[in-house]
């Protein structure tokens, strides 16, 4: 239902929950080799 409302995939909703959890309680995710190669930057 949460993914529904935002327009995401269950997948992404899944990925936002994870990264509010980490950010709220100062858990650092590191970036992924994706990331660092395209400076964070999505198309």
């Amino acid at each position: 239902m949460a993914a529904d409302q935002e327009h995401r995939s269950i997948a992404n909703m899944i990925e936002v929950l994870i990264r509010d959890y980490c950010e709220q309680r100062g858990i650092e995710i590191p970036l992924s080799e994706d990331s660092k190669n395209n400076q964070g930057v999505r198309s």
